[in-house]
């Protein structure tokens, strides 16, 4: 009973704070002296591939890093290319990650579901979509900039385009360019 009296709320919140995966903590102490700690974790966007290949720790909106854990698992996209290291109270400072993570976090239900990995090269993304039907995993050139928009317009094309005509398949889907989608379409053998 007292020992609880006695406790800093502040410094509760800030250790229940520094966990990975809690955005934050907020503490409150009731008259009756139980402590009441109210948590809003951090949602994975991605899974990062370590240079090995082996997943490494999950990124947040935000970009910040969150080891695995436990048995959890999240259906999210890998990022392959990530150049920084692991460190779960700094956030990546890299503005096109940023960017990204923002962007695939609003169009998580519908450009979300069809990305299954996030290529980092040469300072632009590139994009693996999921296998669909007929369609195998088709190659998407993201570029650098608008890329809430790009995934917008790639959701578009791809139920408008791709979907309904199962018989049709993309050797390439190009984005890089405003208002434009540069598709090449394989050729039947």
């Amino acid at each position: 009973g007292e020992v609880l009296y006695k406790l800093d709320t502040r410094l509760v919140a800030d250790r229940v704070g520094r966990h990975p995966w809690v955005a934050s903590a907020q503490v409150t102490r009731i008259p009756t002296g139980k402590l009441i700690i109210s948590i809003r974790e951090r949602s994975p966007i991605v899974r990062v591939m370590k240079s090995d290949g082996r997943p490494g720790f999950y990124l947040d909106r935000s970009g910040f890093q969150m080891h695995p854990s436990g048995s959890n698992f999240y259906d999210v996209p890998l990022l392959s290319g990530y150049p920084e290291e692991f460190h779960p109270k700094t956030p990546t400072e890299d503005t096109l990650i940023l960017a990204f993570l923002a962007a695939l976090d609003q169009e998580r239900e519908s450009a979300g579901i069809l990305v299954s990995e996030v290529i980092y090269r040469d300072g632009e993304l590139w994009l693996q979509l999921e296998p669909s039907g007929l369609h195998e995993s088709t190659p998407v050139r993201l570029g650098n900039d608008e890329l809430q928009t790009k995934l917008r317009r790639l959701t578009s094309f791809w139920t408008q385009r791709v979907s309904p005509g199962q018989d049709r398949r993309f050797e390439l889907i190009d984005l890089r360019f405003s208002s434009q989608i540069i598709a090449q379409e394989r050729h039947r053998e």
